[in-house]
């Protein structure tokens, strides 16, 4: 089998699922905004990256905002994911607690949610979600202007949002979540 359920009692099922496009969203602690601490974000970045690629797992776009993160990304075993995502978490809230002078104590994470991409318009429309999310939160009133995200530096190196969103020889390639569980 390509795939397990994992139910928690406190704490939200996973679907651990081998090569397929997942869809994570990462959160602080009561929504507190640990990641506005200098060079945190970047810390976050270069964490998650690292983990990831360790399990030879593909960062697909990512978007880091002041107390929460979404990323899309392909497995490669999904029974990774619970060990990618809490070695970010506990690295990466070291790194907060060494980056600020404020006594931070306790749990910097709260959770993270995963959901397996089924299709294109679904994979559309977490990247649109992504894109907007700066906005909706009161970042920039221009998403393409937000830095903490794989679009900035996608449009900063030349590429076009409508290039990104509609490549469909890129989307042809990415492993779908077959059928309903």
């Amino acid at each position: 089998m390509d795939w397990q359920f994992k139910k928690h009692a406190h704490a939200p099922a996973h679907l651990l699922a081998n090569h397929q496009l997942y869809f994570i969203t990462g959160s602080t602690l009561y929504g507190r905004p640990y990641m506005t601490l200098d060079g945190a974000k970047a810390a976050f970045l270069s964490i998650l990256e690292d983990f990831l690629a360790r399990k030879n797992w593909q960062l697909d776009h990512w978007e880091i905002l002041d107390d929460h993160y979404h990323i899309t990304t392909v497995s490669s075993l999904g029974e990774d994911l619970p060990l990618i995502i809490g070695n970010v978490h506990r690295k990466s809230a070291k790194e907060i607690r060494n980056k600020t002078t404020l006594k931070v104590k306790g749990k910097i994470w709260h959770n993270y949610w995963d959901r397996c991409i089924r299709d294109e318009d679904q994979y559309y429309n977490c990247l649109r979600s992504m894109y907007w999310n700066p906005v909706k939160h009161g970042y920039t009133t221009d998403p393409a202007k937000y830095k903490w995200s794989s679009f900035y530096r996608f449009l900063q190196n030349g590429g076009d949002f409508e290039e990104l969103i509609f490549l469909q020889d890129r989307v042809d390639k990415l492993p779908f979540f077959p059928g309903d569980l």
